[in-house]
């Protein structure tokens, strides 16, 4: 009668250790998200609703080459605006789909006119990156340029494959500011 109390009590421990698990893992769904261009609650949010627009003109999509047709939305940039004008350090946020991100993080990178590469980082997720929703993003990319070049910000989805059928990316265009 012992050993069986014994072992249900240790399969009770058990359950309740992975419930715990999963509930801590499973991260916080309650944030701000982007859609149609508003600020929607997803859940129970602690923070206030974001200032920053949420508009248009800081969507980017992606479309099939074969049919043009617009593909799912992928990332939305809050900062900076597209053809807005960027100084260095240049803060960057937004949201992506978690499965952009690899270990949190997600590459961007500055070109100019000619595609030369200007500045490298990555920006990090802030929560749980291991899903499909979209999670906001945040980084700092320092840079030195000739004031009023035309550049373009790099978002590219983190693909430690290397497999060229994982990758994608999305473009914005900015300014140097003078």
């Amino acid at each position: 009668m012992f050993k069986k109390n014994r072992t249900v009590i240790i399969v009770l421990v058990v359950l309740v250790a992975v419930a715990v698990a999963l509930f801590i893992l499973r991260g916080s769904e309650d944030r701000w998200i982007c859609e149609d261009g508003e600020w929607v609650k997803h859940g129970v949010p602690s923070a206030e609703k974001p200032t920053t627009d949420c508009g248009e003109a800081n969507v980017n999509t992606t479309t099939d080459a074969d049919t043009g047709r617009v593909l799912e939305q992928k990332v939305y940039l809050t900062s900076p605006t597209e053809g807005g004008e960027i100084s260095s350090p240049l803060l960057i946020t937004g949201q992506a789909q978690g499965t952009w991100f690899f270990e949190a993080t997600m590459p961007v990178k500055l070109l100019d006119a000619e595609g030369n590469v200007l500045a490298q980082s990555y920006v990090t997720a802030d929560g749980d990156w291991m899903t499909e929703d979209f999670i906001e993003f945040a980084g700092t990319l320092e840079f030195t340029a000739e004031p009023g070049i035309e550049a373009t910000l790099v978002i590219a989805k983190d693909n430690p494959s290397d497999f060229p059928e994982y990758d994608d990316q999305v473009e914005y265009a900015v300014i140097i500011a003078l």
